[in-house]
């Protein structure tokens, strides 16, 4: 699909009919639910939005009429400096917030409530300050993208670069999240987001702010869900029985692939006409969702492996670092790792073991225990509890055991090194095993990798030089590129989302780094071989092989 452009606003002479050409009706919409009232006003501080016939108590057109010296210096305040200020008129709070397109402060979004004397006024401008954050970044996407007259190519082609933008970054909750947003702004729908818990059913993970709960249920069974993966316009009478508010359209689709699972609820005025073009939203969607659970789990291997591969730190930190990870990430509330021998004495053992689980966590999918069996009659367990209110996906379990199959690889070797330490030359075998494996994983989930193989001549002569030119290099990448030690002088990188001409200018800038950090002398010869894998294109063979030929063939070029 081609990009459309769509030509920034040059001036801030163009504001004020940038906002006119724009349908504002989602805004207004959410004005008369939330009982916020709502202003857009321009640098000469003039409000934009058509008057609305049955204003608020909290009337920001009367506030500004009347000249109030409060309002006033907030909005010069923020057209200045660009940073949000509130203020509070008699019982009224107000918050202003600017309205950034490019780099620049165009105009300010103005919410204002009437004050609730059971609500405590640092509670109400919290509340109001939290929706005046959402709302601006939704208006400042509903003035980038095309104005209404621009069709819907144009929504279709900004859609797919939100969700793009989205998907390399963030988790499919937001994914999710930012289309429901979209929607709101473009069509003035509601989004419901049910996620597919470890137990099977699908519950409400994903609404807009403001919205009426009552309206929606909490859970949907399985079993009440139409058949087939496509876009489905539920009846009436289906309305009622899945527990909606039957006084609206409702159209709902299951989005699945191997990692993750959602049913996407969009309600609100929906003709048979809409029906093409919210397919086309929803199959961008899904492939977003799609390309984000294989890319978050390869960010979790890829930032354990950055700690079990640092040979300069003892194994229970290598452990304890790679664990964070993988808690952090998942969002878990306590995780432990262990490898015992075959009476459970423990040779290694990090982190905070939850306690036992009740019947209801294990139902939820709150608790999870994963055990493998290890050589020498040892054995290694990955232990994690979620808290209570947060729904553990079936992805979250999915990533958890990819990170338990890191730990299992990492394992083997501390077993074999406990049990022979003259066994250190298997590390580097090891690293082979585990770059192959992290680059499986990026290009089974649609990401090209690239394996970088840095080999020094002057390795005999400095001992420790390897190992301090891995500490630099880890330094310098990205937090999903890998950085090892395959044998004596050599170097081992794997660079995610890095096609070959990148990856050769990647490790161009890196070289340089080295030189001028670790002063190579002209007679170090550094040979450097490179071997990439493009989604779909998986060849049979190690990559760090495939890399360390190429680097023969770059010494002997370089000696012609």
């Amino acid at each position: 699909m081609s990009t459309v452009h769509v030509t920034p606003i040059a001036d801030r002479s163009q504001f004020p009919a940038a906002v006119q050409r724009r349908s504002w009706e989602w805004l207004l919409a959410l004005r008369r639910r939330l009982n916020v009232d709502l202003e857009i006003v321009d640098e000469k501080q003039l409000p934009l939005l058509a008057p609305q016939p049955a204003p608020l108590s909290a009337n920001i057109p009367a506030l500004l009429s009347a000249g109030s010296a409060g309002l006033r210096q907030a909005l010069t305040t923020v057209l200045q400096t660009g940073v949000r200020q509130t203020t509070a008129i008699e019982a009224v709070q107000v918050v202003c917030v600017p309205l950034t397109v490019g780099r620049t402060v165009e105009g300010v979004l103005i919410l204002a409530q009437q004050r609730n004397d059971s609500v405590s006024a640092e509670r109400a401008r919290g509340a109001l300050d939290l929706m005046g954050f959402w709302l601006s970044n939704a208006v400042e996407a509903h003035l980038a993208s095309p104005s209404s007259e621009e069709g819907d190519l144009d929504r279709l082609s900004s859609l797919c670069r939100l969700l793009d933008d989205t998907a390399n970054h963030r988790s499919d909750r937001e994914i999710v999240t930012a289309f429901g947003e979209a929607l709101a702004i473009w069509h003035d729908l509601e989004a419901y987001g049910y996620i597919e818990t470890a137990r099977g059913e699908f519950v409400r993970e994903v609404s807009l702010a403001g919205v009426d709960l009552s309206k929606s249920p909490q859970a949907i069974q399985r079993t009440s869900l139409p058949e087939g993966s496509g876009l489905n316009r539920i009846s009436r009478l289906d309305v009622e029985r899945l527990g909606f508010s039957n006084d609206q359209d409702l159209v709902m689709m299951r989005l699945a692939d191997k990692a993750s699972a959602w049913v996407i609820v969009v309600c609100g005025g929906i003709s048979s006409s809409d029906l093409p073009k919210l397919g086309r939203y929803f199959s961008l969607l899904e492939q977003a969702i799609g390309r984000a659970s294989g890319a978050s789990t390869s960010r979790v291997v890829a930032a354990m492996a950055r700690h079990l591969l640092d040979d300069g730190q003892a194994v229970e930190g290598q452990a304890r670092r790679a664990l964070d990870e993988v808690q952090d990430a998942l969002g878990m509330s306590s995780a432990a790792f262990s490898i015992s021998t075959a009476s459970r004495t423990p040779l290694l053992s990090v982190g905070s073991a939850p306690p036992m689980a009740e019947a209801g966590d294990l139902l939820d999918g709150r608790h999870l225990t994963i055990s493998r069996r290890l050589p020498q009659h040892y054995s290694m367990s990955l232990v994690a509890e979620w808290p209570v209110a947060r729904r553990v996906t079936r992805h979250e379990h999915q990533v958890a055991h990819a990170a338990a199959d890191l730990f299992e690889s990492w394992a083997k070797r501390i077993v074999r090194q406990s049990r022979d330490p003259g066994e250190r030359r298997a590390a580097a075998r090891s690293y082979d095993q585990d770059l192959e494996r992290f680059a499986e994983q990026a290009v089974g989930a649609g990401i090209p990798v690239t394996a970088v193989v840095m080999s020094f001549s002057d390795s005999t002569l400095k001992p420790g030089a390897t190992h301090a030119r891995i500490a630099r290099l880890r330094e310098k990448v990205r937090p999903t590129d890998i950085v090892g030690r395959l044998g004596d002088g050599e170097i081992g990188m794997l660079l995610h989302n890095a096609p070959a001409v990148e990856a050769r200018a990647v490790t161009a800038r890196l070289r340089r780094a080295l030189q001028e950090g670790d002063g190579l002398e002209s007679s170090v010869t550094v040979s450097v071989g490179f071997a990439t894998r493009e989604p779909g294109q998986m060849k049979p063979g190690a990559l760090s092989q495939e890399a360390r030929e190429d680097a023969l063939r770059d010494i002997g070029e370089s000696r012609q």
